[in-house]
């Protein structure tokens, strides 16, 4: 009978050990809640336990690391301990730690740059502990603070006030996203192909979001009046505009059709189209670079353009514009064939329109299914229905039919040769944007909860770390962008006078 792999191997030079941990648990358990407590209770009362031994094996390791030479070396930079007693306080999942440490200032340089050793040591993401901030940023690509604390706090951890989750995330996810090209680089060489790759498609979308935005100056706030003196700096006035955020998808297929991977990307709606398809595109590249000559299928919707952002920020989405990452793609991929699409069910939802208009109640010809068999099964499908289209034109008068087959003729017309789906489809190849569309939808479960609005750097931060979670790559890009915060500290003796002084005499000099 097959093992269950939710069961934990040990190795066996372990299970002593672990045997003896796990009765002392069950003594220190009974002691809180006694014999008689109920199962629930009795494994709540497990895990104060653990809690506690994991702060006092964190509270001691910290300690262990505290640095008391008063002269060491960072990257080469000489630093030195300052007089005045110093402390700092370190916040975990286990609780938080208050370690006395000495303050350190970089040596011959006026108003030096200050530094905590122990924080350099353990790699703290400001006074975060790196394995309390790396939970932290996976659960705030889904949860608000609040949920944060309380869930971790209904399991049995002890996290920072929601306040502080707030503040802290909040920094670690905007300099995530500083650095996104950086560790979705470090994700691409961490990652090993599973299986071949067959085909990949790819495409971009926008949605609009709640953003949170001062009004031009001068601008009062609309409001009751306040009868007692407000002692507090009240915030500037504010107004919500919904702005257009960007998002778009990479997916890899097996040779069944099957998906293998998506990976998701977003940005906010004041980012550079460019920056979301240049990600998408290096994406893309690394796939080509491991299955050459594989087919590359960019299928976008064929809107003409999206509604115009306010304070003059212009988000008009062109043809031209959802070309630029086929495009480019082209110039840039030479060794994968390049399909571009016009989504289908986009170019489809327009001959509906027509139906409804025009067909009897209930569609008894079936002219959703011919237009549909026509669009994927024909090689002229997309000519065969603009001149259907055309003539059905003709004996019409003004009216709603009318409008729709306008509509119909000018969308397709416009965009016939990228509907032209039968060859796709007969190879397999998707011609729908259905990855994109469901990125759009899962970044909106965060970003768009009921009264959220959000200021630029909290929405690219969210948003990038959901794009990270979403595309199974936070494991890879936490290791890369942790260990930047980590450096290796070397003590050394106090130099010579003589020395500090040609030191000193180098530096000015430079």
């Amino acid at each position: 009978m097959p093992r269950d792999t939710n069961v934990p191997r040990f190795d066996p030079a372990d299970n002593d050990d672990l045997r003896a941990i796990a009765n002392l648990m069950g003594r220190l358990s009974a002691r809180r809640v006694g014999a008689s407590a109920s199962y629930e209770d009795q494994r709540r009362a497990d895990f104060s336990v653990l809690a506690d031994a994991m702060w006092l094996r964190e509270e001691a390791q910290l300690r262990s690391l505290v640095t008391t030479t008063k002269h060491i070396e960072v990257d080469g930079l000489p630093y030195k301990a300052l007089e005045q007693e110093s402390s700092a306080t370190y916040h975990g999942l286990w609780g938080t730690h208050v370690v006395e440490e000495d303050l350190y200032r970089q040596q011959d340089v006026r108003n030096g740059n200050t530094i905590k050793p122990l924080s350099l040591r353990v790699g703290a993401i400001g006074n975060l502990l790196p394995d309390a901030a790396r939970t932290l940023g996976l659960l705030r690509a889904s949860m608000t603070s609040v949920e944060m604390e309380r869930t971790l706090s209904e399991m049995g951890f002890r996290p920072p006030s929601r306040a502080y989750i707030e503040k802290r995330v909040s920094d670690l996810a905007h300099e995530m996203d500083q650095r996104i090209v950086v560790l979705e680089a470090a994700c691409r060489d961490a990652e090993s192909a599973s299986r071949p790759v067959a085909f990949v498609s790819c495409g971009a979308d926008r949605f609009a979001t709640r953003m949170d935005e001062p009004l031009p100056e001068g601008t009062e706030r609309k409001g009751p009046r306040r009868k007692k003196p407000y002692e507090r700096t009240p915030p500037p006035p504010a107004e919500h505009n919904w702005r257009m955020s960007w998002c778009g998808s990479m997916t890899e297929y097996d040779e069944d059709g099957l998906p293998i991977r998506t990976l998701r990307y977003g940005a906010d709606a004041g980012a550079d189209r460019s920056e979301i398809t240049d990600r998408i595109i290096a994406d893309v590249k690394a796939t080509l670079a491991r299955n050459p000559g594989i087919p590359v299928v960019s299928v976008q919707d064929g809107a003409k353009d999206v509604a115009s952002l306010p304070e003059g920020l212009d988000a008009v989405m062109s043809d031209e514009d959802l070309g630029a990452l086929p495009n480019k793609l082209e110039g840039e991929v030479a060794s994968g064939e390049l399909i571009n699409l016009t989504d289908f069910h986009h170019g489809v939802s327009y001959l509906d329109e027509v139906v409804r208009a025009g067909e009897p109640a209930g569609d008894p010809r079936d002219m959703k299914g011919w237009f549909r068999t026509v669009m994927l099964h024909d090689d002229d499908g997309v000519e065969v229905v603009l001149r259907h289209l055309r003539r059905r034109a003709e004996g019409l008068t003004p009216g709603p039919e009318l409008t729709a087959v306008k509509k119909a003729i000018r969308y397709i017309h416009k965009r016939r040769d990228t509907m032209r789906y039968a060859a796709a489809v007969k190879r397999g190849l998707p011609v729908g944007s259905g990855a994109t569309e469901s990125t759009c939808a899962l970044f909106q479960l965060s970003v768009k909860r009921p009264g959220a609005a959000w200021g630029v750097p909290g929405l690219r931060g969210v948003m990038t770390l959901r794009g990270l979670v979403l595309s199974e790559r936070w494991g890879a890009a936490w290791d890369a962008y942790a260990a930047v915060h980590r450096r290796e500290l070397r003590r050394v003796r106090a130099p010579h006078r003589s020395q500090r002084h040609a030191r000193a005499q180098t530096r000015s000099a430079a």
